[in-house]
């Protein structure tokens, strides 16, 4: 299970590459992500082969934490499943110092995959296209949307299903 704590931008330094020690395939690849439901299950077999995942999350915890019903201790299996072999920091991406430290992370990673609302990461200033392109030109981004989104209008239906018999 991880320990979750809360960094400032001085020390984020510290979850550097060199730091994974998980082993096997993906040892030496570095995954920053966000919350909830679809990146932590994205990256989670990523993690299980040797990656450095680090999740974000708000300072008052993910949603996921508390999603029952089966429990291991105070934690909600799924949560304990999806983020297995990764590390954790709690962050207020919505506040400037929080921001900094998704910066600092991204100096050295190789991936970053969030499922925020669209939109988010440009008003924080952190928009792909616009912002992280230009600053970390080998970074390797990855969105997840929800099929409900108004996003998903634009992919036919055959294309949406095709996605889930993969």
């Amino acid at each position: 299970m991880n320990d979750f704590t809360t960094i400032s931008a001085s020390n984020s330094a510290s979850a550097s590459k060199e730091t994974a020690t998980n082993g096997g395939a993906l040892q030496g690849i570095k995954v920053v992500l966000s919350r909830v439901l679809g990146s932590p299950y994205c990256t989670q077999a990523l993690a299980d082969h040797g990656a450095q995942v680090i999740k974000l999350e708000p300072p008052d915890g993910d949603e996921t934490r508390c999603w029952g019903p089966l429990f291991y201790g105070d934690t909600a299996w799924y949560f304990a499943g999806v983020n297995r072999n990764k590390q954790g920091i709690a962050v207020d991406l919505s506040r400037e110092e929080g921001r900094e430290i998704l910066w600092k992370l991204l100096e050295d990673a190789d991936v970053f995959v969030e499922n925020f609302k669209p939109g988010t990461l440009a008003r924080w200033g952190m928009d792909y296209e616009r912002d992280l392109r230009e600053h970390f030109p080998k970074l390797i981004h990855c969105r997840g949307v929800g099929l409900r989104s108004r996003w998903s209008a634009r992919w036919p239906a055959r294309l949406r299903m095709r996605r889930f018999r993969r």
